[in-house]
């Protein structure tokens, strides 16, 4: 639910640049009810490969934040549709062999000549590099659209959020969404659509005005989960995604028929690790789900939808046990009743695996995860602002050793900060081979 501040908080935000740049938009764009939210391809073209393709070499994650952002928008009247541009590239290169990858973009514009939306939404989940180089998804995009020149263009997502000020001073787009999109993206349709009671004020909205690049002012609100995201399905077709590619390593070992999606329990992590960006991206702490929401959510894919395999995209799972193990004896069930299974790729806190939370998730159907262990050296840990300690993650390491069916790994890190010696790096190697999982 979209919360209203009190009038005495909204006096104290100014949107005067908003409004007049909105106004002069207004006047060169005719908006309507449809926007289309657009998924980005997750590869780079210069080392895109048609073979790798063919074999589902290539990930083809579901749009699920354009989803979170389709849901929030819908009690509004308005045309949503989501485009995976990832998606349906790769499924096109698998089905004609006619077909140049190279001309990519042409999906694009054949889906906008049919759909013509007046307000298009661009994220991307791609690998972070220069923006400019010639073929960065992102980038193409936001080029032919500024080059059709006849939508108002949104772009958001990690990558969006850090290159801002480059996509807007370059012109690509109108606005640039920072971090969560679900109260930002409504509070600008307000204003678009000239809402006569509009929700609270917030920054992070990014856009230039007169050579200028200005920001919304307001609150800095954490997106508050309440709602599965169920009927933002019928805008993907989810049950053919294991068609095209896959979700990690895990949802090939599980078996590249068997369909797959996603779900998601907490955003946020727990912890403020120096080299990650989830706390500037999602905000500092972990927010949850409702459990019977997201199995809720599971449930329908599985009985509706055929789905057969998930992957967690949580940056902290463990975080909450109790719901982790509410969620997990719902997903056991489903295990025994339609063969389910799930995986971790994303990374699990080793430092929250109990013997017992070990056994659950093993009966629940989990073919896999990984740890983020990144050092075998206790001072590097300290300087990364790791979680637990060597002796923390020992513990964890001879709990996931107990369940070999159970396909665990741990993540490391070498030469980090640039001043890591050849030593430190020799401990953590040693300590790798200590705990004796994949890597």
């Amino acid at each position: 639910m979209l919360r209203k501040s009190s009038a005495a908080l909204e006096y104290q935000f100014s949107n005067t640049h908003l409004t007049e740049y909105i106004t002069r938009l207004r006047e060169e764009y005719t908006l309507d009810k449809k926007i289309a939210l657009i998924q980005a391809p997750q590869f780079l073209f210069d080392s895109f490969n048609v073979d790798i393709v063919k074999a589902r070499g290539y990930y083809a994650y579901p749009p699920t934040g354009l989803q979170c952002l389709a849901e929030s928008l819908s009690n509004r009247d308005l045309d949503i549709d989501i485009f995976d541009l990832n998606y349906t590239l790769l499924k096109r290169v698998i089905n004609d062999e006619t077909f140049n990858h190279h001309n990519w973009l042409e999906l694009l514009e054949e889906y906008l000549d049919r759909e013509v939306p007046s307000i298009v939404g661009v994220t991307s989940i791609n690998v972070y590099r220069d923006i400019f180089e010639p073929g960065y998804p992102l980038t193409s995009i936001l080029q032919c659209l500024k080059q059709r020149g006849n939508s108002i263009v949104l772009a958001g997502g990690p990558i969006a959020t850090s290159e801002y000020q480059n996509y807007l001073m370059a012109d690509l787009c109108h606005f640039v969404i920072e971090s969560e999109g679900e109260y930002r993206v409504n509070f600008l349709l307000d204003h678009l659509f000239e809402v006569e009671s509009p929700q609270f004020s917030v920054r992070g909205i990014h856009f230039k005005s007169n050579g200028e690049i200005k920001q919304t002012e307001g609150q800095q609100v954490p997106v508050e989960l309440e709602k599965n995201l169920v009927d933002t399905y019928s805008l993907i077709p989810i049950e053919d995604y294991h068609n095209v590619g896959n979700l990690s390593p895990y949802s090939r070992m599980s078996g590249q028929e068997r369909p797959y999606s996603v779900f998601l329990l907490n955003r946020g992590c727990r912890a403020n690790c120096d080299f990650c960006g989830v706390p500037d991206f999602m905000g500092r702490g972990v927010r949850q789900s409702p459990v019977s929401e997201v199995l809720n959510e599971i449930t329908y894919l599985v009985e509706q939808r055929g789905i057969k395999h998930f992957d967690v995209l949580d940056d902290d799972f463990l975080r909450y046990e109790k719901a982790v193990v509410e969620l997990l004896q719902g997903i056991e069930s489903l295990r025994l009743k339609h063969g389910v299974t799930w995986a971790s790729n994303n990374g699990l806190i080793g430092a929250s695996i109990t013997e017992e939370l070990m056994a659950l998730m093993h009966q629940s159907g989990c073919v896999g995860f990984r740890i983020g262990v990144e050092s075998g050296n206790p001072e590097m840990l300290k300087k990364m602002r790791k979680p637990g300690n060597l002796t923390t993650l020992r513990q964890a390491g001879v709990i996931m050793n107990k369940f070999p069916d159970v396909f665990t790994g741990a993540n490391y890190i070498i030469g980090l900060f640039g001043t890591e010696t050849f030593g430190e790096m020799m401990d953590t190697f040693r300590f790798s081979c200590e705990l004796d999982l994949d890597w």
